[in-house]
């Protein structure tokens, strides 16, 4: 999978959300903020309806999400596998809790996603941006 997107190199972005929150980016940074991956497959292209920024829909399997296509356009197209990686940061009030998209990894056709079920079929997991997973407890 090709890295398309990484907010780490999107300065105009950061400056403009993430503005007031430098002591949580940074920890993003040490690898201190859980991250959530989101793997699966492009399966529509799409503008949103009243912003009419450029949107894609990622089959996970058992649900889908939406997002906001960001970085090099020309790697979105339908049927690619896709990874999306994103954190919370807690705005002050009135925005509260902000879902932002770290980075997005796009691959070929045939690419399987890393992390996927032995029957190719989507994961989601959840990691630290340091890269290491973090596994729920079920009790």
């Amino acid at each position: 999978m090709v890295l398309v997107y990484d907010l780490r190199r999107d300065h105009h972005y950061r400056e403009r959300v993430l503005s007031r929150l430098d002591e949580q980016w940074q920890a993003y940074l040490r690898g201190e903020r859980q991250a959530r991956i989101t793997e699966g497959r492009i399966t529509e292209l799409f503008y949103a309806p009243y912003e009419g920024g450029p949107m894609f829909r990622l089959d996970e399997g058992a649900s889908q999400s939406s997002w906001v296509r960001q970085g090099e356009e020309s790697w979105y197209a339908v049927g690619r596998r896709a990874k999306v990686e994103c954190v919370v940061f807690h705005a002050p009030h009135p925005v509260g809790d902000m879902t932002v998209v770290t980075r997005i990894w796009i691959g070929h056709e045939n690419t399987k996603p890393q992390g996927a079920a032995p029957n190719g079929s989507p994961a989601t997991r959840l990691i630290n941006s340091g890269g290491t997973e973090w596994t729920p407890s079920v009790s």
